[in-house]
């Protein structure tokens, strides 16, 4: 049978592009296609970075075909990438550039991979070949696997020891990418949770360990800068605010006993005891007093900050590349919404507190307390929220136990935990994006199960459907514009709380 018959071949290769002179990769995909795909049509393509470009053969029917449709189309990308001022380089990483200055490809199918695996899609900058078999018998094909599995472990072992990567190797750059637990600083104290694995269908037993941190100090000038922009909005707040206040006294009626009698209770007292002697009996009711009461809103409510590093994106005109184009960061609106939530339940009187929270791993969830339940608004709480900023991750589930773990010591007859957060839970060692999504479930079905009010307010339009199956159960809103978040909060408090 003649080879041709037997089977075909195609080849995929991702090239670097880089500076001619310094070597550094360059964002400059975008500016090559066009040169190329003149050439060679749709055989070149961009791929989920700037700084990348593939391409990719015919299908052939024999070896010689694949080197001349492999030396055809390397020439023709090379050419363009000499026309733009830039070389081409084919190696499976970048000796010395870093993945944190890479731009994203503004394409729907890579900003979905990139919200999917948020930090393990941003940091493996690598450059693959793909070589792709076609095999017409399906028992040939059988057969052809079952020999490649014997070596996918070499395979993968060969993949996994990047030459460079950041200066380490192999085992070493494995050990040393997924930090250990970190010392705990003094005053530090440390919590250990369980953790849901929806794999197992059971919980890790104290998986999880969550550090109390006190939260760094910044200036005052956020908070005294957020009331200058608000001024308005803060003042109308309040008032609404304080109309939610009950008064301090009430008065209850038909008591046995208590501080002054009831005018129309005595009057219907004396008619109902002279029926009763007119018929011969009855005992008309002696309830004939009134009392004031104090009656008080008793409400204490927990606000979780994410403080991850994608709360870094800006809001501008490029959403599908906010690290690098001006703007306001996200974090920087969501702490403008706790500067005028602070001021609407000051004026309410209700019980609050703010927490904050990143992860580096499992061992290592980072809860910052801004504003405890018993600490006064002030100045030192002032400093607190102009310093809160944005590292690292999001373990979600770990942090929503903590919280509710402080808040269901507060002896309140409703007790609220408001999620606040641009997106979804991520931290490097979760394992996969459903793994994360189950145990923050979880955790919130905890906190119900606790007598607590779970509720997530997030920003993040494009997951919506993933939003739902995470947050459907306990409640969730999503604020299209993120610049009117510190508006709305106040507004989605009232709701919740009335």
């Amino acid at each position: 049978m003649p080879a041709q018959e037997q089977f075909t071949i195609g080849v995929e290769e991702e090239y670097q592009i880089v500076d001619r002179e310094t070597r550094e990769l360059r964002s400059r995909a975008l500016r090559i296609l066009p040169e190329a795909q003149a050439a060679v049509g749709d055989s070149v393509t961009p791929e989920l970075y700037l700084s990348q470009i593939e391409i990719g053969t015919n299908v052939c029917g024999t070896l010689g075909e694949v080197r001349d449709e492999l030396t055809r189309l390397r020439r023709e990308i090379i050419s363009a990438a000499e026309s733009d001022g830039n070389r081409i380089a084919a190696a499976g990483t970048h000796p010395f550039s870093h993945w944190e200055d890479q731009e994203l490809t503004p394409k729907r199918r890579y900003r979905g991979i990139a919200e999917e695996y948020e930090q393990l899609a941003r940091e493996h900058l690598i450059y693959g070949c793909h070589i792709h078999v076609g095999v017409n018998d399906r028992e040939a094909a059988i057969a052809v696997m079952n020999r490649a599995r014997l070596w996918l472990a070499p395979l993968l072992a060969l993949a996994a020891n990047s030459p460079y990567s950041q200066q380490l190797y192999g085992a070493e750059r494995w050990s040393q990418s997924r930090t250990p637990e970190q010392d705990l600083e003094p005053g530090e104290v440390a919590y250990n949770y369980d953790e849901w694995d929806r794999e197992l269908t059971d919980t890790r037993i104290n998986w999880c360990r969550v550090v109390e941190k006190r939260a760094r100090h910044g200036e005052r000038s956020f908070v005294e800068l957020t009331r200058t922009r608000y001024r308005g909005v803060i003042s109308s707040i309040k008032h609404q605010f304080q109309l939610m206040k009950p008064e301090s006294l009430t008065r209850v009626r038909n008591e046995l006993d208590g501080d002054d009698y009831d005018l129309d209770a005595v009057i219907g007292y004396v008619a109902d005891r002279r029926a009763a002697y007119a018929r011969g009996g009855g005992h008309p009711s002696e309830r004939l007093y009134t009392k004031r009461l104090r009656r008080e809103r008793d409400v204490a409510v927990s606000f979780l900050l994410d403080q991850s590093s994608s709360t870094a994106r800006t809001i501008g005109r490029h959403p599908l590349q906010p690290y690098t184009h001006p703007g306001r960061r996200i974090i920087e609106i969501e702490k403008e919404g706790l500067v005028l939530m602070s001021e609407a339940l000051e004026a309410v009187g209700d019980a609050y507190a703010i927490y904050g929270f990143t992860s580096e791993g499992r061992r290592n969830v980072k809860f910052y307390v801004v504003k405890d339940f018993d600490e006064r608004y002030s100045e030192e709480i002032e400093r607190r929220i102009g310093g809160i900023n944005y590292q690292h991750n999001t373990r979600l589930g770990a942090a929503v136990r903590h919280a509710a773990a402080r808040l269901v010591r507060q002896e309140a007859r409703t007790r609220l935990l408001i999620v606040l957060s641009d997106g979804r839970p991520y931290d490097h060692d979760y394992g996969d994006a459903r793994y994360a999504r189950e145990d923050t479930r979880e955790a919130l079905r905890q906190a119900r199960r606790q007598g607590i009010i779970p509720f997530c307010i997030t920003i993040d339009r494009d997951s919506e459907a993933e939003l739902k199956d995470l947050y459907g159960e306990v409640g969730y809103t999503i604020i299209d514009d993120v610049l009117s978040l510190p508006e709305r909060m106040p507004a989605i408090y009232r709701r919740l709380t009335t």
